[in-house]
């Protein structure tokens, strides 16, 4: 996507943040880079005219408040935006419970972009680095992060414009 057309289509069916790296996350999404976006919903400043023609949002908590009663503080704090492409299946990523929703942690990830196996293996991580991938972050196990790279770079599709650099921290 050319960067004139993306900022045309931002102002009629984009939102605005109060944080850059959330709006990068959605300017991601926006551009086609990714399927699924996550922010914290208490940074969404606007949204603008066309987005629920486009996207759909779900308002929720990561799955580990599902047994872990939160304070009203908290759920102000944890709350998320789980933004996807209209028409996006996310039945195997929300959970409803006691009126209250929900993300899988792990397909939540997937959804999002990530290499499945670190989704799936994110907790048992042994020697853990940090991938930066045009500011897109994740972790992965150091001993998978080829496999990793090359996940992201099949998955993300970024527009030359877009892209910033790559690197790794421990």
């Amino acid at each position: 996507m050319m960067k004139k057309w993306f900022e045309l289509k931002k102002k009629v069916m984009g939102i605005e943040t109060s944080r850059a790296d959330a709006q990068r996350e959605f300017d991601f999404l926006l551009v086609g880079a990714r399927k699924a976006c996550l922010i914290s919903a208490n940074c969404l400043v606007k949204v603008n005219p066309l987005f629920s023609k486009a996207f759909d949002v779900y308002l929720g908590y990561g799955e580990f408040a599902m047994d872990n009663p939160l304070s009203e503080e908290e759920k102000a704090f944890y709350l998320q935006a789980f933004i996807v492409k209209k028409g996006t299946d996310v039945s195997s990523v929300v959970i409803e419970k006691d009126g209250v929703m929900y993300f899988r942690d792990a397909e939540l990830g997937i959804l999002l972009g990530f290499p499945p196996k670190e989704c799936h293996s994110f907790a048992d991580i042994k020697e853990r680095v940090l991938v930066h991938y045009h500011e897109l972050h994740f972790a992965t196990e150091k001993s998978r992060l080829d496999e990793s790279l090359e996940y992201v770079a099949n998955t993300f599709k970024i527009p030359e414009w877009m892209k910033t650099e790559v690197f790794v921290t421990q």
